[in-house]
Parts: structure tokens; sequence; C-alpha cells
């Protein structure tokens, strides 16, 4: 044991900076979204069950929350598992983005069904117009951000190498 030269640690840039501070604060309003969920007119008028509601953020908050926990530490086995999580979650981004490419036409043209507004009204046809749609608006923005976080990775991998 070496006590005169102990570790350096790595500078952090700016860009890993800025992604583990978006990943704490969106983590923590992700994890208790269903809590302040219902005071949201559009979230409380689909009808979507509160279970749902429940598991969903908890999980995307988790997700966060571990990707912060990653670029705050800029620990080299918590980074490889930020990006292995990045793979898993841009999979499946780039599968429910390839699920829309059918009602793309319909979605971009804004003609959704009436009963985007309230969920239980939906026959079959409309409902996977109005899933197509859902898909879309969350698979774009999951597969930017991953795209911007994966840089983000290899930044601090490369910062602690």
């Amino acid at each position: 044991m070496n006590l005169k030269n102990p570790k350096t640690i790595a500078p952090k840039s700016l860009f890993v900076k800025v992604l583990q501070w978006f990943y704490l604060i969106t983590g923590i309003l992700t994890a208790t979204f269903f809590l302040w969920s219902k005071q949201i007119s559009f979230f409380s008028s689909p009808n979507i069950p509160g279970e749902l509601i429940l598991a969903i953020t908890v999980a995307a908050g988790l997700y966060c929350l571990i990707l912060s926990l990653s670029f705050f530490a800029q620990n080299t086995n918590l980074l490889i598992l930020s990006l292995v999580l990045i793979f898993f979650t841009t999979i499946s981004a780039l599968i429910m983005l390839v699920v829309t490419i059918p009602n793309a036409q319909t979605i971009f043209s804004g003609n959704l069904p009436e009963c985007s507004r309230n969920l239980a009204l939906c026959n079959l046809k409309d409902g996977v117009i109005v899933a197509s749609a859902m898909f879309m608006a969350i698979s774009i923005p999951l597969l930017i951000l991953n795209f911007i976080t994966i840089i983000g990775a290899v930044i601090a991998i490369a910062a602690t190498d």
C-alpha cells in the first residue's frame, strides 16, 4: 500500500456534471410522479389504472437514479452498468418506434381518434392508433436522450482511465 501517492480523482467534464444533475432531478420527479399526477388534468382524464402509473413511474425513477449515481460516482463498473441499461432501453425504444410506423401517417396528420381522451371508450382500431401515438411520444425523446447519455458515459469512462 502506497500512502505517498493517493489515487487521483479524475475531473468530471461539464457534460457529465449536467447529466448527473439532470438524471438526479428527473429520477426524483419521476419516482414521485404518481403522488402528484392526479393534480394535472391531462393525466387524470385518460383513466389509466393507478397501479400502472405507479409501476411505470417507480421503474423509470429508479432507472434515472441509477444513471445519476453512476455519473456522480464516476465508477467504471457503474458506468458500464448504465451503458447496459441504456442499451436495453434503446432497443426497446427502437421496437416501440418500429411498431408505430404503420400508423405514422395518422399520427403526424393530427387525426387522433376522440377516444384518446378516455381510453376506456376505444375500440381495437382506435386503441392501436392511440397506443402507437403514445409509443412514438415516448420512443423518440428516449432515443435522443439515450444517444446523449451514451456520449456522456463514454466521456466519463474515458476520464477514469
